[in-house]
């Protein structure tokens, strides 16, 4: 029997309260012509308690669907258009089983081309029989939407769901659109077939006696203060209301009475010693906000000197809300918190707030990056180091250094492997890839090349970077290769730029790219 309060572990609570959210979905669900349906919820609101739920009850209701499918894509995310649809139809396969034997064996290929048109046979014979499908989909904002998926599978998903027999369900933290890495996913055709999206934040005042009720079962009884103190703690903030009422329940015995006291001493408890909830609830905030929200414990801040996002932000999770034209924080427990988080919120501005102070300060988090490295290549250490300490005089300087710190990784990289460059190259290698459909070793790779772009070259090859040949490298990693070839194109345009300035920005960016570049080296040279 599941607990009816859980913070943690894998098991999911029941949902308690929700029920103005869901009788709203539920009729969208099954009206006559029923409307797909997304759903948006912060981190910690409850979103695949509620997901759940819903596919649980659409499972108990034949009248409107054949069956009711989850699919959780925050575990084993596709990477790719055929993955996404090998998993798709795996989870209709495996659903169809129960009801239509027959029906699911289509859907046994393993060609994903053929796939799409199998599910298009699958929804075309439900349709025949006048049935439908409901997928829930959690989590579909871990989606490569617009990079590793393409605009091409949301055209093959609203080709399937323009047919009368699929109706989804899509549950993600931010409006679909905004999920897209790219212009041409966030246009695509597929998003209009969506309803106005639903929104679930904190607890509404309808879902409060819901959440007393396991006590209830208990028989503790509630005295009204007790209420009012978890209301005015909490802000009806899921994760907050949940371990509250979870410490609760599971320290007070049966046929007690639980007041204001228990349930203040409970919260303090919780801000004290912070717990992973409501850390995870901080964090999960944008740096914008939770800078108001730290400033706003002491300060009156009018609402018009803040960005309407971040107001946006903050309305949503029920951190805040807007009182005669203040900026208010929302919740003891998040007002108290705060107070603490201060200091910290206080230095990040103070250290980084500005393009001025960031560039005064970030070669000192360069430097203490540099710090953790107490066993690599000396030579290739103190170029990475000499980068660091000219970013403060010439960040012209610095990118200079790119080539030489490249020449040295090389260097690394080919004495691990036991080549040097002019070298004839390892038989070995090349009896594994004449054992493939490649064409032998490419021409520049005979002998073992010299020059540096063409020695980039082949560590992609070595490594299995360029997929048409096998990995033959021992020791370093595809990691390793792409961090390179990052850092060997920093030194092509410093020396081909023409007029072009270099930034402190990019300047920045090749310092940190070249000590990943040896930390990847050092992990490579230690497994």
């Amino acid at each position: 029997m599941s607990k009816p309060f859980m913070t943690s572990g894998t098991g999911i609570a029941p949902m308690l309260g929700r029920s103005r959210i869901y009788n709203r979905v539920f009729s969208m669900l099954t009206k006559p012509t029923p409307d797909n349906v997304s759903i948006i919820a912060p981190k910690l609101y409850g979103k695949t308690v509620f997901l759940n739920n819903l596919n649980s009850q659409m499972n108990m209701k034949p009248d409107h669907y054949l069956n009711s499918i989850y699919i959780d894509l925050r575990h084993g995310t596709p990477q790719s258009d055929d993955e996404f649809i090998i998993k798709l139809s795996g989870s209709i396969k495996n659903s169809l089983r129960r009801y239509d034997p027959e029906l699911a064996q289509i859907l046994e290929e393993d060609d994903p081309e053929n796939l799409v048109e199998m599910l298009h046979l699958v929804f075309d014979t439900i349709e025949d029989n006048k049935k439908r499908l409901l997928i829930v989909f959690d989590g579909f904002d871990f989606l490569p939407l617009g990079t590793g998926l393409s605009p091409n599978l949301l055209d093959q998903l609203r080709s399937l769901v323009e047919k009368s027999s699929l109706c989804l369900v899509i549950g993600s933290r931010k409006r679909l659109r905004d999920l897209c890495k790219t212009e041409a996913s966030r246009t695509s055709d597929f998003w209009r077939i969506f309803a106005e999206p639903v929104s679930i934040g904190p607890f509404e005042e309808e879902d409060w006696d819901h959440l007393w009720g396991p006590f209830d079962k208990k028989k503790i009884h509630i005295e009204k203060g007790a209420k009012t103190e978890l209301q005015g703690q909490t802000g009806g903030i899921p994760v907050l209301v949940s371990a509250i009422l979870e410490e609760l329940y599971s320290g007070t015995p049966e046929n007690l009475k639980l007041t204001n006291l228990e349930v203040a001493d409970c919260c303090k408890k919780i801000i004290s010693v912070p717990s992973d909830a409501l850390k995870d609830l901080w964090d999960d905030c944008s740096i914008e906000l939770q800078g108001l929200i730290s400033e706003a414990v002491s300060t009156d801040l009018e609402e018009r000197s803040i960005p309407p996002q971040v107001i946006s932000e903050a309305k949503l999770k029920g951190l805040a809300l807007i009182q005669k034209g203040i900026f208010k924080v929302q919740g003891r427990i998040i007002h108290e918190y705060a107070k603490g988080m201060a200091s910290s919120v206080q230095d990040m501005n103070r250290l980084f707030g500005t393009s001025e102070v960031f560039e005064k300060n970030i070669r000192r988090l360069l430097e203490l990056r540099l710090g953790h490295f107490s066993e690599c290549n000396e030579r290739l250490f103190r170029y990475c180091e000499y980068a660091v300490r000219d970013l403060a005089d010439d960040p012209e300087r610095v990118l200079h250094t790119a080539r030489g710190i490249v020449e040295e990784a090389l260097d690394i990289i080919l004495s691990a492997e036991g080549i040097k460059s002019g070298q004839e190259f390892p038989s070995e290698w090349k009896e594994k890839w004449g054992k493939t459909n490649i064409k032998g070793v490419p021409d520049n790779f005979i002998p073992v090349p010299n020059d540096r772009g063409l020695l980039c070259s082949f560590i992609r090859h070595i490594t299995g970077r360029d997929t048409r040949y096998i990995r033959v490298a021992s020791k370093i990693s595809r990691h390793t290769s792409l961090l390179i070839d990052q850092v060997n194109s920093i030194g092509n345009f410093i020396n081909h730029r023409e007029w072009e300035t270099a930034s402190y920005g990019l300047a920045c960016s090749m310092c940190f790219l070249s000590i990943e570049l040896m930390d990847s080296i050092n992990k490579d040279l230690s497994e």
